[in-house]
Parts: C-alpha cells; sequence; structure tokens
C-alpha cells in the first residue's frame, strides 16, 4: 500500500515522519532509503517470534531491517521472508513450516492485542507502565526513559 494511504489512515504526515525516519538512521549510523510502500508485515512477525524462540531472532530482525528499510523488498511476500530466515541462520523449510501452520499466529495476535489495550499505534514503541517512547531512538534516550519509569531491564545483544 503507498505510504500516503497509511499516513492518512493513521494521520501521520509523511514528510515529517521520514524527516525523523532520517534523522534518527543518521544519528544510529544505519542505512535507510525513502520509504514508498507499506507492506503487511504479519507473517515477518510471527517468523520473528519464532527465531527469537531459536535464538536468533536479533539476526532475524536486522535481516528484515535491512530488506524493508535499506533494500526495497517486500516483506511480505513469502520468498523474501524464507530467504531473511536464511540470512539469519534459520532452516528455510522449518520457517516455511512456521508461516504455513501459523504456530506463532496466536502469540502475534496476543501481542496485538497488547498494542490495541495500551493504544499503541506505531513501532518502535516502548511502553513501562502507562509511559511510551514513540519511534526509533537512540540507546542512551532509552536508557534514561527506562531508569526515569524504574524500569527493570537488562541489556541483550
Amino acid at each position: 500500500m503507498p505510504i500516503e494511504v497509511v499516513a492518512r489512515q493513521y494521520g501521520v504526515d509523511v514528510a515529517d515522519m521520514m524527516g525523523h525516519l532520517h534523522k534518527t538512521a543518521e544519528t544510529l549510523n544505519l542505512p535507510v532509503r525513502n520509504i514508498e510502500r507499506v507492506y503487511n508485515s504479519r507473517k515477518a512477525q510471527e517468523l520473528g517470534l519464532w527465531a527469537q524462540s531459536q535464538g536468533q531472532g536479533v539476526k532475524f530482525h536486522l535481516a528484515v531491517f535491512q530488506a524493508y528499510f535499506v533494500d526495497n523488498k517486500n516483506i511480505a511476500r513469502l520468498p523474501v521472508l524464507l530467504h531473511l530466515a536464511e540470512v539469519a541462520g534459520l532452516s528455510c523449510r522449518a520457517a516455511q513450516e512456521v508461516i504455513e501452520t501459523g504456530a506463532f499466529a496466536a502469540a502475534v495476535d496476543a501481542d496485538w492485542s497488547v498494542s490495541r489495550e495500551k493504544e499503541i499505534r506505531l513501532a518502535p514503541t516502548f511502553a513501562i507502565n502507562d509511559a511510551k517512547l514513540v519511534g526509533a531512538k537512540p540507546y542512551p534516550i532509552i536508557q534514561k526513559f527506562a531508569e526515569k519509569n524504574k524500569a527493570k531491564y537488562r541489556i541483550v545483544n
């Protein structure tokens, strides 16, 4: 779906959003391109939870980031997702089975339910109790947010 359609649906200013995205990416030294289309990420979310359960969540999420934000890949397409699973060191066949069986669909549904309950509309959003920090932020800002809201946290690589 074109980004403008999604932006209107959620009341987002595309120029402002892209400016923020590029500024944040530059701060974090991440490559990023202008987003023209938004793809359904549901299956990527299911594979992401599975990848986490396999100890490859970070690798998978980084591969999805690269595919979508840098390489302009449609992360809704099965061949793209299977390739990304492979890039993350996961079995392509097992990834396809996860998608076909919906093994992590209920877990993603539960995550979405919590998001709706907490009125989270954009990703990433960091939520601690009733406080929210919306958007990709450098680590020191996230750390400060966590400390300010008295969160118990640990750094995971």
